[in-house]
């Protein structure tokens, strides 16, 4: 039996799984000098052959690994807005205004706009230039290397595979309500289980409708994600005359410490558009539309949360807002309960194209991983007519249906948010570190500055959460400025961007750090506790399976796993392999 080469299989007999694994174990045990360490910080090219222009065929518009390219600027802006408005801003604004900021929500949706807009940026700059599916898993493995991109590319795993199942949950109950009865009248109770068939069933059937085309897939959401909208503009209609201006005193009860508490909350209403990159393959114009898909989606979204919030705290006394069902709740009270209805129709329409967004992500993500060697190559295989990746579709379905179906699991849900939050700071951090990481010269300017700059972020955040005076940490942001500024002074690499560059580097990617690793800070330490054990799993799946099986090239420094006589492990015979234990 052999390894072979880059993408290696086992070749001859495999009768025996008993010589497999002691070849396997054999192997990490003779990675003691260094080899497996360089194996893991091995970058992939920066090239630009797998996507846009260069990446075509020449048969239709379909790249040169069968995905179509069929998506414009208008496509991708409608697939953001479907990712990122779901049921969440019926909910989360009213705990925030309730609790937190008060009138001044509106603020904190705008600080929280703000502060995505930063991660924004450094996604369209690599989405823009290296049009991969894939997205944050990509360009990080172009920058910090392969093993740093796998904890990226298994945090996202984990993020689109419980948010799309923890949000199919919720479906059942804004149906049940959109029909005007309980929310939990779909759910079948069996023991400790809550059984969720509709939950179940809209995954499958939005899994078949992206197995069918991307094409499809979009007009679908676009039809969706106009229903959506529609819905919230007829809320903001029905409601304007129905505010009360005396509502907006005081406009800031909190003070500045709740703005940016409730910030804090509902930052996580616009995480979506970071999906829109892991379509980038997909994209005719990828210099162009992707940058606009990101950015105007987000923007869009801004306006329209904003004009919510404004709503809702002029009908009602921000201390009396339902925090369950604040919209609905306040147009009862206002004897429009035909408009509650459509506060439940919007919620459907926004869950339903959440789900798809985040199936959609999830079936990139495993495409991407296959296609490096890190995982099966049969979730790399894209249909011949259909363009689309049917295996890892399907997969898709039966992870996130079963979840769905069994579990309520709207905690895990919540502590996904932490994974999300890191892969911004690595996709920011990827930025800064492209743009000044100079080969000739030593890491170690940049990397104890990039250090300096986690190592704040984290301190500010713990800091801001404890009744302290809020002028506290305001000697760490002086600090953090300085530090961005000295970044400023380091030589610039010559591979910069060629296409669409985040402006005012290096302060807006270090402010996208700060803002990802900030609002870790409030996620509470159950967070902590899921993204270490689950960042170990992944290591260890990692040195068990994907370094041997990587067939990613290094940029430079990639060193082969050799023996005493540097002859390659993974071509020898196993009992040669076995000899040299000896």
């Amino acid at each position: 039996m052999r390894f072979a080469g880059p993408g290696r299989r086992f070749e001859g007999n495999e009768s025996s799984s008993g010589r497999g694994a002691v070849r396997l174990v054999f192997v990490l045990m003779r990675l003691s000098r260094g080899e497996v360490w360089r194996r893991c910080v091995r970058k992939k090219p920066m090239s630009h052959e797998e996507g846009g222009p260069e990446g075509m065929d020449g048969n239709h518009g379909e790249t040169s690994q069968g995905l179509k390219k069929v998506l414009d600027w208008k496509d991708l802006t409608m697939l953001g807005i479907g990712g990122i408005i779901g049921a969440g801003v019926f909910v989360l604004t009213g705990v925030a205004a309730e609790s937190k900021a008060g009138p001044a929500v509106a603020i904190s949706y705008t600080l929280a706009s703000v502060a995505s807009l930063f991660s924004a940026l450094c996604y369209s700059e690599f989405a823009s230039e290296f049009p991969i599916a894939g997205g944050a898993f990509n360009y990080v493995a172009m920058t910090f290397g392969e093993l740093l991109a796998w904890i990226v590319g298994c945090n996202l795993i984990l993020e689109y595979t419980l948010s799309a199942a923890a949000i199919a949950r919720g479906f059942s109950s804004y149906l049940s309500t959109l029909f005007g009865m309980h929310p939990t009248a779909l759910i079948v109770n069996l023991g400790p289980l809550s059984l969720d068939f509709t939950a179940l069933t809209v995954i499958i059937l939005l899994c078949a409708i992206l197995a069918y085309g991307i094409e499809e897939s979009s007009k679908f959401n676009i039809v969706i994600t106009g229903l959506n909208v529609a819905t919230i503009l007829v809320v903001f209609v029905a409601g304007v005359g129905q505010i009360d201006t005396a509502n907006y005193n005081p406009f800031t009860p909190y003070g500045v410490r709740g703005i940016f508490a409730g910030a804090s909350i509902v930052f996580f209403s616009f995480i979506g558009f970071d999906t829109v990159s892991t379509a980038a393959e997909e994209t005719k114009n990828p210099a162009f539309d992707l940058p606009v898909g990101i950015v105007g989606s987000l923007g869009i979204c801004t306006i329209l949360y904003v004009v919510m919030c404004l709503v809702i705290t002029g009908m009602v006394p921000y201390s009396q807002i339902d925090t369950n069902a604040p919209f609905s709740a306040a147009f009862d009270a206002a004897g429009m309960a035909w408009v509650s209805r459509i506060v439940s129709l919007g919620a459907v329409a926004g869950i339903t194209t959440s789900i798809m967004v985040s199936l959609l992500g999830q079936t990139r993500i495993y495409l991407v991983l296959a296609r490096e060697g890190l995982l099966p190559p049969v979730f790399a295989k894209v249909h011949e007519t259909r363009g689309t990746p049917v295996f890892a579709t399907a997969v898709t379905a039966v992870t996130a249906g079963l979840l769905s179906f069994l579990f309520d699991i709207e905690i895990l849900a919540e502590l996904v948010s932490i994974g999300t939050l890191f892969v911004f700071a690595c996709v920011c951090g990827a930025v800064l570190w492209r743009r000044y990481r100079v080969e000739e010269r030593p890491a170690l300017p940049l990397g104890w500055r990039l250090a300096t700059v986690v190592a704040l972020s984290v301190t500010t955040g713990e800091v801001s959460r404890f009744e302290e005076p809020f002028w506290i940490i305001i000697p760490l942001l002086v600090v953090l400025a300085g530090v961005a500024n000295s970044l400023s002074f380091l030589p610039l690499a010559e591979d910069g961007p060629r296409n669409f560059k985040v402006p005012f580097v290096p302060y807006v990617p270090v402010l996208g750090i700060f803002s990802a690793i900030y609002l870790i800070g409030s996620l509470g330490i159950l967070a902590y506790i899921r993204f270490v054990v689950w960042s170990a799993i992944s290591i260890v799946l990692y040195l068990f399976y994907g370094v041997h099986y990587s067939n990613i090239e290094a940029e430079s420094e990639m060193v082969p796993i050799v023996d005493k006589q540097h002859r390659p492990l993974s071509s020898m015979p196993l009992d040669e392999d076995l000899q040299e234990l000896d």
